[in-house]
């Protein structure tokens, strides 16, 4: 037997999302047009397959919050206290 979901608004969003970093194959980071030495930014592009364009596309003016997003989306597992 089959389950049955309705999704609705802000939540059929959510799920949207979720289904598309679930089919995530590759990031891209490139430097912001509008970035420079002194004030630097970039642009996170997440893409589902090999040539595809990308599903979303992230902007950035902290290196600290742009590093953090490519290791939580890239699943990228904690240091060990081993290492």
């Amino acid at each position: 037997m089959s389950e049955y979901h309705e999704s609705k608004g802000a939540s059929l969003k959510d799920m949207r999302d979720k289904k598309r970093q679930e089919n995530l194959h590759h990031l891209r980071v490139h430097a912001h047009p509008d970035g420079s030495p002194e004030s630097p930014r970039w642009i996170v592009a997440h893409h589902s397959g090999e040539n595809s364009e990308p599903s979303a596309e992230h902007e950035f003016d902290s290196g600290h919050e742009m590093l953090a997003h490519i290791a939580n989306h890239a699943s990228v597992p904690e240091e060990s206290e081993e290492g």
